[in-house]
């Protein structure tokens, strides 16, 4: 902050920066995922766009560059991945019981059937009742 670019030391965070101040200006409002602009090694993640100047008229732009550790921006999508995974493990529940019962009903048809006809004699298909041969 309060840096001009072109002071930058490390060649490759000056490419970066002037791409990103390229961008910004050419219309872009995007982020970028970047390593740190120092030695640190920390993970960035970089949101960029361009507005009119305020005090330049003539078609002058402010380029707002916000910055922020990928920790930082993805603090938020912890919650929800438990809350996902909460919510799956409800939905496969739900799901099982349902589809265990509808499996489970033609087997218990099968078992009622063969209980009811347990005591009855089985009869030919051409045989009538009541006649003999």
């Amino acid at each position: 902050m309060g840096q001009n670019i072109a002071s930058e030391k490390n060649e490759e965070t000056r490419k970066r920066l002037e791409s990103l101040v390229r961008n910004a200006i050419g219309g872009e409002q995007y982020f970028q995922h970047v390593s740190s602009f120092d030695d640190s090694g920390l993970e960035l993640l970089v949101g960029y766009t361009a507005i009119d100047s305020p005090t330049d008229r003539t078609n002058g732009k402010w380029v707002i560059l916000a910055v922020t550790s990928l920790d930082n921006a993805l603090f938020g999508l912890q919650e929800i991945l438990q809350s996902l995974i909460l919510l799956s493990i409800a939905a496969n529940l739900v799901a099982t019981l349902i589809l265990a019962r509808d499996l489970a009903r033609p087997m218990e048809k099968l078992g009622e059937y063969a209980r009811n006809t347990e005591g009855q004699e089985a009869t030919a298909p051409n045989s009538r009742k009541g006649t003999e041969r």
